[in-house]
């Protein structure tokens, strides 16, 4: 918004007015923070008047240059009042709450990608095809990018006579330097010097960039604006001249008053181009989300959406077009910095929006930005992309089928990643690597011809995948493969080598075990190879060959695998250095269980104390048991060779879980490994006497005892004891003790013991009673 001082006077003489009509706010609301509402005026409205109708105080209103609506500044608490009053309003067309636009590129830490003075940083912009849409053109000083941003500052590779007089719309005035880096890397981006070196960026090296800055850094925070500066600099940017607007920022919110500034750009005959936002969803952002922007999201270096960036769905397709989402730019101060996200993305389809107006000045945006979308590449990825994504920038395409100047020269294949006899293994795929290929534009695509059909092909040589070559299975001899590169005005080139395909795998026998031997467990195979140097390897039931040295065998051990219902015995497969592949069979009968138990003793989970007994029973085995052992809790126990397999286990003073492992090996050395857990319970109950005549006390006629006791094993029975002697047992909970004083001594020990269900037992405490 341009704030004119004649503007800032009438705001002030209002709010003086209002003041005297309603008073001051009241102290209350200090600390009450500010808020700015967008309001959209009807035809031949009164902004101050609109103003002035308002019954609540206003803290300060101003116009959005270019467009007929106004920001009012009112109190947070405020807010809900004055939209109410506004929206009664015969003057207002609508109003809303204002909203925060950021700039789409968060900082990402990625060393991997540290910069390489002494190469090009092209990798990235190969994505799009970028250098070769270069080779058409460099762009032409005719066409204008505005940069609606955080400000242009020029640079080693962006000079001060390639900026047009821009306009700052944070601070009011005609300096639109950039004091964060990120608009002058959109800058920098979009039609920086194109050459190898610090930077290596610059798509339209011959355009003029038009700088309005909209955001800026309040309080500390990363830079952010105002969807009311915003919308003013997408105006301002449109009425002086600007082709191309790129808006690398975003919001979420649906802002009325950025649709209006989206709608007179788009009359006013320039392209908008705008982040589709870094939120990693696939809600809209806005400017992007409306529908005259051209929305871009980014992609990443397998050539597949970005995973921070948002993306479409199924049911809504609102993002145009992907590019990639990094490259090196010099930033503000002329250090070497990275672009990112889709601010990045943005910056470079804004290039290429201007290298096709460069080689075509009477296209309407309507005809570039269908260009655009029509030109980019599907499926050009490493990896799965899903069908509703948006299809990836081709700036080559684009430049060609746009009206760049004649593709001439059919391309040369000079070198095809194979060379005349050169032995491939039949069947199995081969990497075509090292594809070299000059044109004097651009390679649209590659492709790999085997026996007059194309057997793989690639989009956009330069950065895309290798060529796979599958030789025929079976096919033993010469074999032609031809590299064909196709350019963008389908002129080919190609180179065909003769490379020789060998499919026969190594010869030999297995020589051991002996067709139908008895085998168990493991069993040494060995392998004799027709010729020892034509064997690189192998596997025995997916267990290695090893080479078994001064001879031309090779051996494994492995266990017999069944290789049906009834069958068993061993696959090898050996392999040449070509990789073809020998399969043999050897059946044998096959003894590799060891024994069988029907059950353990004690029983799962059974509670046991001191010394027990754990058995294994009903082991069987066909080639007869040679042993069975016992582990107790990791320590040995002991062996036993004969049935019934017993052995005698302490638990001492252990309590809790004790695992018991039965190893049981049959004559053949199979092993097979049984387990139980039972627990170990060596504690005492706890026992107390929860009602009784005190020490020392003096009792007569019956009396009772009430004890509580408690035990994990559960409680067997409860017994009082009267010096020494049991006179009263409970077995029920809650434990009720009595006896007659009568038939007692004169002086009595009195002592409660309380058994577990494994037999542990606890005493109380001795008290000692007179019988009165």
């Amino acid at each position: 918004m341009v704030r004119g001082p004649s503007v800032r006077v009438l705001s002030f003489s209002l709010t003086a007015v209002l003041l005297a009509v309603i008073g001051a706010p009241p102290a209350a609301r200090a600390g009450d923070a500010a808020v700015r509402l967008d309001v959209g005026l009807a035809t031949g409205a009164d902004a101050a008047a609109v103003v002035g109708r308002l019954t609540g105080p206003s803290l300060d209103w101003d116009t959005v240059a270019g467009l007929d609506a106004i920001t009012i500044d009112v109190a947070a608490s405020d807010r809900d009042t004055v939209l109410a009053q506004l929206a009664a309003d015969a003057g207002v067309r609508y109003a809303e709450a204002g909203s925060t636009v950021h700039a789409d590129s968060p900082h990402v830490d990625i060393p991997q990608y540290a910069y390489d003075p002494t190469g090009s940083n092209y990798r990235w912009l190969e994505m799009s095809q970028i250098p070769q849409a270069s080779t058409w053109t460099l762009g032409s000083s005719s066409v204008t990018v505005a940069v609606v941003d955080t400000g242009v500052t020029g640079n080693a590779d962006l000079g001060p006579d390639r900026l047009a007089a821009g306009w700052d719309f944070v601070d009011g005035d005609g300096d639109a330097s950039d004091d964060d880096d990120h608009g002058t890397q959109v800058a920098n981006l979009i039609a920086g010097e194109l050459k190898s070196g610090p930077g290596d960026a610059g798509i339209c090296s011959k355009c003029r960039v038009l700088p309005v800055r909209v955001l800026g850094h309040r309080d500390g925070r990363a830079a952010e604006g105002t969807s009311a500066d915003v919308a003013a600099g997408i105006v301002w940017a449109a009425d002086h001249g600007a082709d191309v607007i790129n808006l690398s920022l975003s919001t979420p919110t649906r802002s009325r008053l950025l649709a209006e500034a989206v709608e007179h750009a788009d009359r006013r005959g320039a392209l908008i181009v705008g982040s589709a936002g870094q939120t990693a969803t696939t809600a809209r952002q806005f400017p992007a989300g409306f529908d005259q922007v051209l929305a871009v999201g980014s992609i990443n270096e397998y050539g597949a959406p970005s995973i921070g960036s948002n993306h479409n769905s199924a049911t809504d397709q609102w993002i145009d077009v992907l590019a990639p989402d990094r490259t090196w730019v010099l930033g503000r101060d002329g250090t070497v910095q990275i672009a990112q996200g889709t601010s990045a993305a943005t910056a470079i389809v804004s290039g290429t929006a201007a290298l096709a107006l460069a080689v075509r000045p009477a296209a309407t945006p309507e005809q570039v930005r269908t260009a655009i979308v029509s030109s980019a590449e599907s499926g050009i990825g490493l990896i799965r992309v899903e069908p509703y994504d948006a299809r990836i920038l081709n700036a080559a395409r684009l430049v060609h089928d746009f009206g760049g100047l004649p593709d001439a020269e059919a391309p040369q294949v000079t070198g095809v990643g194979l060379v005349d006899g050169q032995v491939l293994g039949g069947g199995n795929a081969d990497t075509v690597r090292a594809v070299s290929v000059t044109d004097d534009h651009g390679i649209a695509r590659l492709e790999l011809v085997v026996g007059g059909q194309v057997v793989d092909s690639t989009h956009a040589a330069g950065w895309a995948r290798d060529l796979i070559l599958n030789p025929p299975d079976g096919f033993d001899g010469d074999l032609p493969v031809t590299v064909r590169a196709v350019d963008y005005a389908g002129r080919q080139g190609e180179k065909t080598v003769t490379v020789r395909v060998d499919s026969t795998g190594p010869a030999g026998t297995i020589t051991s075990p002996r067709e139908g031997e008895h085998v168990g467990g493991n069993t040494k195979v060995i392998f004799t190879a027709a010729a020892a140097d034509d064997v690189a390897g192998g596997l025995v039931n997916g267990f290695p060959l090893t080479r078994i040295a001064g001879t031309n065998q090779w051996t494994a051990s492995s266990p017999p695998q069944q290789l049906g219902a009834n069958t068993w015995g061993f696959v090898l497969d050996v392999s040449d250095h070509l990789d073809n592949h020998t399969t043999l069979r050897r059946l044998v009968v096959n003894d590799g269980e060891g024994p069988t138990a029907t059950s353990i003793s004690p029983t799962e989970n059974t509670r046991v104390r001191g010394t027990f007994t754990s058995t294994i029973n009903g082991v069987q085995d066909a080639a007869g048991v040679a042993r069975a052992d016992l582990w107790a809790g990791g320590t040995y126990i002991g062996r036993d060779t004969t049935a019934p397999y017993s052995l005698k286990v302490p638990t001492r003073t252990a309590n809790g879980n004790l695992v018991l492992w039965w190893n049981l090996t049959d004559k053949l050395g199979n092993l097979s490994t049984f387990r139980r857990t039972v627990i170990a319970d060596n504690k005492a109950p706890t026992v107390s006497i929860t009602k009784a005549p005190k020490n020392g006390a003096r009792v007569s006629g019956t009396v009772k005892v009430s004890v509580n006791a408690t035990d994990t094993s559960g409680i067997a029975r409860v017994e009082l004891l009267i010096n020494g002697k049991v006179v009263a047992t409970d077995t029920r909970a809650a434990y009720v003790l009595t006896f007659k004083a009568k038939t007692q001594k004169k002086t009595m020990k009195i002592q409660v013991r309380a058994y577990d269900k494994l037999g542990n037992v606890k005493y109380t405490t001795t008290r000692t009673w007179k019988r009165a």
